[in-house]
């Protein structure tokens, strides 16, 4: 993570700091709700067990679309080694 992380200088303009890198679009609770077919409860609760990542802003999660995909990923991998 250290890597990833890259130097301001002070009199870098605050727009040439934007425009380093397109940043993810996160997902919300309803976003992944909605394209799981469950409810939000479902969603938190799969947040709160470890199953799907999130970053918990205040009161709010989002999910990046690498952290669901990553999670699809991970369930069917499950369900194909069940059977």
């Amino acid at each position: 993570m250290a890597d990833e992380i890259k130097r301001i200088s002070r009199n870098e303009p605050i727009k040439a700091i934007a425009h380093r890198s397109k940043p993810e679009e996160l997902l919300t609770v309803e976003d992944v709700a909605a394209m799981l077919g469950v409810s939000t409860t479902k969603v938190y609760r799969m947040i709160r067990a470890g199953q799907l990542e999130a970053v918990n802003l205040g009161r709010l999660y989002r999910i990046t679309p690498r952290a669901y995909s990553q999670m699809l990923e991970e369930l069917s991998g499950n369900v194909c080694g069940s059977i």
